[in-house]
């Protein structure tokens, strides 16, 4: 009777060997230290993107912050009484007095224009259109202008 013994064979390639007979099992440095510097780029790249985004972000919500107090400045400008022919500073010192700057930030009328009649004020002047500008006091470079239409109430149409 012949006995039957099975073999034992391997699937697939032989493992590479070097010249000592030791298999080549790992990564070379140069390998590993490509991967490192492309996993760098990757990470720096993302962190990069990411500050852009915080900063843009951080830009757009002060600026619709600024253009809020903007607004509510306007609207309490335009409830002052109407100041006739007075000059800049007059109506700045009137909206101050009036406490029309919102929390963190200063307004200040910086321009008076006559549009009825057009040109120098008279006693016939019954719209004024005046110019706000609202700044930021934490960061001063941030100011946004607006305008607003004062109308004497007693006025009647020609």
């Amino acid at each position: 009777m012949m006995s039957m013994q099975r073999h034992r064979t391997r699937c697939g390639p032989l493992p590479l060997r070097d010249a000592r007979g030791r298999g080549q099992g790992g990564m070379s440095l140069i390998e590993v230290l490509l991967a490192v510097v492309l996993m760098s780029v990757v990470v720096l790249g993302i962190a990069a993107g990411f500050q852009t985004t915080a900063k843009v972000s951080g830009d757009a919500g002060a600026r619709a912050e600024l253009q809020s107090a903007l607004d509510s400045a306007t609207d309490r400008v335009a409830t002052l009484t109407y100041p006739g022919c007075a000059s800049v500073t007059d109506i700045s010192t009137a909206a101050n007095a009036a406490h029309i700057a919102t929390s963190g930030y200063d307004v200040a009328v910086v321009d008076v224009r006559y549009l009825v009649p057009v040109g120098a004020c008279t006693a016939t002047t019954s719209a004024l259109s005046l110019t706000v500008r609202v700044t930021s006091v934490v960061d001063p470079s941030a100011t946004v202008t607006g305008e607003v239409v004062l109308r004497n109430p007693a006025a009647r149409p020609t």
